[in-house]
């Protein structure tokens, strides 16, 4: 038995690496029979392979006797012009049921397309609008204004912006209503003070 490393290189090389170079001689000389026949193993290669590559080797690549090696012969076998293995496989199995779903095939691409579309528009409107919404918010944020604005309370801009005459600082307010309140203390200091004086001259 070959080693597993060295079964997916020789799988992946004849699978995809020869066929991909084959495929662009066949356009590049313009050879009809040979598009034909790598557009049918690309075929083959995308609906058939792919199917068994999934299932196959997780299920019987480990313990199945030298399956690796029968995959290397089966994709020679598909790949060789005189053998026409992926001509036949396509014409026996994968046309009859292709033509079968196609309709329901086309239907779902149609609305995969169009609703993919939608949803990936309306996500990318969704990123724009927050992007702005955030550029817009950082512009505001940079504003004389916002930083005063934010320098402050909630409960001092309730108190003090709307009042107009008023100092802007909370402190500031509460130092003045304090200055107040000794002044008129000092006021009535004085105003009992002279009354007492008052009354002593009308004594004497």
């Amino acid at each position: 038995m070959l080693p597993y490393s060295l079964c997916r290189l020789i799988t992946f090389g004849l699978g995809t690496l020869y066929p991909g170079y084959a495929s662009y001689k066949a356009l590049k000389f313009n050879d009809t029979p040979a598009l034909l026949h790598w557009l049918t193993y690309w075929i083959v290669s995308a609906l058939f392979l792919t199917f068994t590559e999934i299932f196959l080797d997780l299920f019987l690549g480990f313990w199945f006797p030298f399956y690796y090696e029968i995959k290397i012969i089966f994709i020679l076998w598909l790949i060789y012009p005189a053998t026409r293995g992926s001509k036949f496989i396509y014409r026996e199995f994968l046309h009859p049921m292709l033509i079968k779903c196609e309709v329901d095939i086309d239907e779902f691409v149609d609305t995969c397309t169009r609703d993919g579309f939608s949803a990936v528009s309306d996500l990318g409107w969704t990123i724009v609008d927050v992007v702005i919404k955030k550029l817009k918010e950082a512009n505001v944020r940079q504003t004389p204004l916002y930083q005063k604005w934010n320098s402050c309370s909630i409960e001092t801009l309730e108190d003090t912006s709307l009042q107009p005459g008023y100092p802007q600082d909370r402190g500031e307010r509460v130092l003045r209503e304090e200055t107040e309140k000794s002044l008129a203390d000092e006021t009535s200091d004085d105003e009992i003070l002279r009354g007492g004086c008052d009354r002593s001259r009308s004594l004497w």
